[in-house]
C-alpha cells in the first residue's frame, strides 16, 4: 500500500499547474512566515519528541483507509480525552508555557502524522490572519520530501521554528520521503500572533481577501469538473 501511495503523490505533484496555483503565482502576497518567538523552541521540540516515544502506537491508529494519516489530539474538550481523564498537556509542561505565552486560547492542538509517500490532497480551512483564527505549525519530525504547497507555493519547513500559513488558500501536504512526518499544529485568535508576522502580511489585505474568494472558486470548480469527469 504505501508504494501505492508514494506513486499517487508523485503523480500528484507532476501534474500541471492548476488554475487556482497560477492565480497566486506572480503576485506579491505572501502565504506563509516563520515567526520569532523570544524563547528558543527546541526545548519543547524535544519535549514533544519524549512524548511522542511513549504514545507513538496512537500515530499508527488508522486516520486515512490505509492508516497513513493519523492525529493525537491533545485539547480536553476531545470526548476521548475526556474519558482518558483530561488533557494530555499535562504531560508537555513547555508547550503549555508556549500556549501561555500566546495567550492561552488555544481551541485545537493535534499532533499528526504523515507516513512515507502520504498525500493530503488540496483542501483550505477558514485559518488566516485577517480572519477570527489562526493556525501554527511546530514541526517535530521532518524531512526536505516532506513538503506543504500553499497555491503555487511550495515550502519546507524545518524543525526549530514556529509556522505561520494562510491556510484559507487551497493548499496540500505530500511526503515522497522515506520516513515520516510529524508536526504539531494548533490553532489561536489571530490577534495573538499579528504582532509576530510580518507586515507585509497587513498590507492589502482587500486585495489578499479577493484573491482567496478567487483561489476557492477556482478549487471547487476543478473538484466539481473531476467529480464529473
Amino acid at each position: 500500500m504505501q508504494e501505492l501511495n508514494a506513486a499517487c503523490a508523485f503523480k500528484a505533484i507532476e501534474q500541471p499547474s492548476t488554475a487556482f496555483q497560477d492565480a497566486t503565482r506572480g503576485t506579491d502576497i505572501p502565504l506563509w512566515s516563520a515567526l520569532p518567538l523570544s524563547k528558543p523552541l527546541m526545548p519543547i521540540v524535544d519535549e514533544l519528541r519524549n512524548f511522542i516515544d511513549q504514545a507513538y502506537s496512537r500515530l499508527k491508529l488508522p486516520g486515512c483507509f490505509d492508516g497513513s494519516w493519523a492525529t493525537i489530539s491533545l485539547m480536553p474538550e476531545h470526548p476521548e480525552l475526556r474519558q482518558a481523564g483530561g488533557s494530555l498537556l499535562a504531560r508537555l509542561p513547555k508547550l503549555a508555557e508556549l500556549f501561555a505565552d500566546l495567550g492561552g486560547q488555544i481551541s485545537l492542538a493535534q499532533i499528526t502524522r504523515i507516513a512515507p509517500g502520504d498525500l493530503l490532497d488540496w483542501h483550505f480551512d477558514h485559518r488566516a490572519a485577517d480572519l477570527e483564527k489562526v493556525r501554527l505549525h511546530i514541526p517535530i519530525f521532518t524531512h526536505q520530501n516532506s513538503v506543504t504547497e500553499f497555491c503555487h507555493e511550495r515550502c519546507f519547513w524545518p524543525v526549530g521554528s514556529l509556522y505561520y500559513g494562510d491556510y484559507a488558500f487551497p493548499h496540500r501536504v505530500f511526503n515522497t520521503g522515506e520516513t515520516e512526518r510529524i508536526h504539531l499544529y494548533f490553532d489561536l485568535p489571530a490577534d495573538a500572533i499579528q504582532h509576530l508576522l510580518p507586515p507585509i502580511f497587513f498590507e492589502n489585505v482587500d486585495e489578499r481577501r479577493m484573491l482567496r474568494t478567487e483561489t476557492l472558486g477556482l478549487h471547487m470548480k476543478a473538484k466539481n469538473e473531476a467529480h464529473l469527469a
